[in-house]
């Protein structure tokens, strides 16, 4: 989702491939310390618990230890900055819709900013709204993301993939080639499930 984002924005785009591949095994070695800390610590006693808050955080705030208010702080700043990644490319497809990105539409560079950033605040104000008024929002977000998070994580790279390999008309090693249908297995499986 946020990939393209990323190669836009990036001074060297040359460059994104290493950096993505740092930054996903720097997230994979914390995730993991964090798995095996947590195991160690807690062991099998926190499969009973739907969430982690729910495990550290009672609802009797009287209960709460200093570990309580730690998971609540980060797991608020864990939204708000997951809010912000996911909502970025939203946010440049309205500028570029509503044509915000042209300068020369503006008298000002100042005034084309503040135009882009009302537009984007009325963007985070819909979405508020809707998650506010619609009832039981959040089932059908939950119903939206199993089927499409698929699709735009799995599915799609790989069919454009092999797209831009059929236009290049380059060949590539039969076992990628399984290896991709593979991976399109897994994911139809995963959408059904």
């Amino acid at each position: 989702i946020t990939v393209p984002t990323i190669i836009k924005d990036v001074y060297r785009p040359q460059t994104f491939p290493k950096v993505a591949w740092i930054s996903f095994v720097i997230v994979a070695v914390v995730y993991f310390a964090i798995t095996v800390a947590g195991y160690l610590a807690f062991g099998d006693g926190l499969s009973k618990y739907d969430t982690m808050v729910e495990a550290f955080t009672p609802p009797n705030r009287a209960d709460w230890t200093i570990y309580s208010w730690l998971i609540n702080a980060s797991t608020v700043v864990l939204v708000g900055t997951h809010f912000l990644v996911l909502f970025s490319p939203t946010a440049q497809l309205s500028d570029t819709l509503l044509k915000l990105d042209d300068k020369s539409r503006w008298k000002s560079p100042a005034v084309g900013e503040v135009v882009r950033c009302t537009c984007r605040v009325g963007l985070v104000a819909l979405c508020a709204l809707i998650a506010l008024l619609v009832p039981s929002v959040d089932k059908l977000v939950n119903l939206l993301s199993a089927v499409f998070v698929v699709l735009i994580a799995l599915v799609y790279p790989t069919v454009y993939y092999w797209r831009v390999l059929q236009l290049s008309r380059v060949k590539q090693a039969a076992w990628k080639t399984w290896l991709q249908r593979s991976l399109l297995v897994v994911a139809a499986a995963a959408m059904v499930f």
